[in-house]
């Protein structure tokens, strides 16, 4: 059940990414849909499939009580502190390194919360096509996904890891062939 929840929470990933593209970016939208959607359904078809295959064994929620609230205004301030370190980091970034740097900045994100990279691109006003955005902003994802797909593998028990390896290298692998022909 914890594959499944974890395919499902990344199958919801894709959806705020093409609602927050949505309303930053409509051009940028139309552009990301089609692979954002793919990306979504594959996410949603594996954490499916992961769920019908255990769905009559006993799911344990031992260990993953959570006495925090995620909307906190702690996390709301980092947030926003990762939104302007992202901001001013493109900004020198782009300055500095053109595109090339652009895509290295997209990988090293992915091993932290996207989504204020990605807002910040989306918004911004950068002096990149749209096509590196899209590119960028794909590659920020492929490296999220990477980093989840090996705290699974570290950190999960046997079951958890061989499920999660196999569903997340079919994401990984349909994000690798998107980013192709973006």
């Amino acid at each position: 059940m914890y594959v499944a929840g974890i395919l499902l929470a990344i199958a919801m990933m894709y959806l705020r990414i093409a609602i927050l593209v949505l309303i930053f970016n409509q051009i940028l939208f139309r552009m990301l849909m089609p692979a954002l959607g793919l990306l979504f359904f594959t996410a949603v078809i594996a954490g499916l499939i992961q769920w019908h295959k255990v769905k009559n064994q006993a799911a344990s929620s031992e260990g993953f009580t959570s006495e925090t609230n995620p909307l906190e205004f702690k996390v709301a301030l980092l947030f926003a502190m990762l939104y302007i370190v992202f901001y001013i980091a493109t900004y020198y970034t782009l300055t500095f390194f053109g595109n090339k740097g652009l895509t290295v900045l997209s990988v090293l994100t992915g091993v932290s919360d996207i989504d204020p990279f990605l807002i910040s691109l989306f918004q911004g006003k950068w002096p990149v096509s749209l096509h590196q955005i899209a590119i960028a902003s794909n590659v920020a994802i492929l490296s999220n996904n990477l980093i989840k797909t090996i705290y699974a593998v570290v950190f999960g028990g046997i079951a958890l890891k061989n499920r999660m390896f196999i569903a997340m290298g079919i994401i990984i692998g349909a994000n690798l062939i998107l980013l192709f022909f973006i």
